[in-house]
């Protein structure tokens, strides 16, 4: 019998540096890091988008020979359909349907439909990669609840947490999308209140995911920054590693090498370096009214999170 896939969901809110974690559990041997796989039948096949590689989604060896694995190409592959069903199963208001499973035989059909394809290409991932874990930085709660029914994959999920006063400065600035290959592109600017409920709701819905059997290991971002091997030596056991491994990212600065990466934060174009410090601008640069409008939106998780308001 072949071997589950294992697969290391991280999920949370938008900005709270899924990238980052993404790419420096990618530099782990025996781990491969794809993006956010979700977007992948838009971005990547539709679209062509550029991989984390530099070269076009189409024309990157790695996701060709995963595409003939999974699909005998990506030319038979399902994205028109795979689209249609994430409009209608893969969405945030379907969350509280999903995970009161079962739901209608009409829906449970579309979700197996769905994780069926998804689960063809974290195979052919680890198969290409020769990779015992793949890493998926998709964030989405609803996606998180979909992956506990994909075929022949073991997930873990890692909800990744930042301060949100961070995330919602992070989410007031222009960030270029290098990804888009015609014209310039930026990702959205969000205002701080809508950048605060994003946080709120994106953090409640992964604990309230738990609800649907969707077990997940809590980590911040801060405590990831500074400590990155401790972190992750506390989570060895749910990822699998080894001390040794969880020890490769000891350095201020990884090497995390050329990794194929679907969508996520630019800075998966920077180089084959990470730098690990955290990001505090938001202390210096954000305004005291935003910084207001944000604590009074996400005050209680804030606090539950064991974050503190500024004196």
């Amino acid at each position: 019998m072949t071997p589950a896939t294992r697969v290391a969901y991280i999920a949370g809110a938008g900005r709270s540096g899924s990238t980052l974690l993404a790419m420096l559990l990618g530099a782990i041997p025996g781990c491969v890091s794809i993006g956010e796989l979700r977007h992948i039948w838009r971005r990547g096949i539709h679209l062509n988008q550029l991989c984390g590689c530099g070269q076009t989604f189409r024309d990157c060896p790695f996701w060709s020979d995963v595409g003939d694995s999974a699909f005998g190409g990506w030319d038979n592959a399902p994205h028109a359909r795979m689209l249609d069903l994430q409009r209608r199963i893969d969405r945030f208001r379907q969350l509280p349907r999903l995970a009161t499973m079962p739901v209608a035989p009409g829906v449970r059909r579309m979700v197996d439909e769905y994780a069926a394809n998804t689960g063809r290409v974290y195979r052919a991932v680890a198969e290409v990669a020769q990779a015992a874990t793949v890493v998926d930085s998709s964030k989405s709660p609803t996606f998180a609840v979909i992956l506990q029914r994909v075929p022949g994959i073991d997930p873990v999920v890692l909800h990744l947490i930042r301060d949100s006063r961070a995330v919602a400065h992070s989410w007031s600035r222009r960030r270029p999308m290098p990804e888009v290959v015609e014209g310039d592109a930026y990702m959205a600017i969000y205002g701080p209140a809508r950048a605060a409920i994003d946080w709120a709701r994106s953090n409640v819905a992964i604990e309230a995911a738990g609800m649907a059997g969707v077990a997940s290991t809590r980590l911040r971002y801060e405590a990831l920054v500074r400590t990155a091997p401790q972190e992750l030596a506390r989570l060895r056991s749910t990822l699998g590693l080894t001390a040794a491994q969880a020890s490769l990212l000891a350095a201020p600065v990884v090497e995390v090498g050329v990794q194929h990466t679907v969508a996520g934060n630019p800075a998966r174009f920077s180089g084959n370096q990470v730098q690990l410090r955290p990001d505090e601008e938001w202390k210096s640069s954000m305004t005291a009214r935003d910084r207001r409008i944000v604590e009074g939106l996400t005050l209680p998780l804030l606090a539950a999170y064991g974050y503190r308001l500024r004196s």
